[in-house]
Formats: C-alpha cells, structure tokens, sequence
C-alpha cells in the first residue's frame, strides 16, 4: 500500500506530496523534483485527496 507523504521545499515553499511505499523512498523522489524538500507527515489518501497538492 502507497502512503502519502507531505513534503515542504524551502526553497519554492510549494508543498506536495510524493506517494510511495516507504518514507527513504518518498525523500529519493522528493529530491529529483526538489532542491530542499523536507519531510513534514503522511497522511491518509482522503487527506492528500482533501489538501489537493500535487502529487509525484
């Protein structure tokens, strides 16, 4: 099953999801996208659904 984990880039200040299985794999994509994504949470998928940030 796919978690939902909330990232912040300090950046951009966008913030965005990234959906994988574990959490060293969510922060792997967050930095192919992003110069300084941090970790913030994960959540539900009616959460993500609910925030509507984009999703990688």
């Amino acid at each position: 099953m796919k978690n939902n984990y909330l990232f912040y880039d300090e950046e951009t200040g966008e913030e965005f999801f990234v959906q994988r299985d574990t959490k060293a794999e969510a922060v792997e994509i967050a930095k192919m996208y992003f110069t300084r994504p941090l970790l913030q949470d994960c959540l539900s998928d009616e959460e993500a659904d609910i925030l509507g940030y984009d999703t990688y």
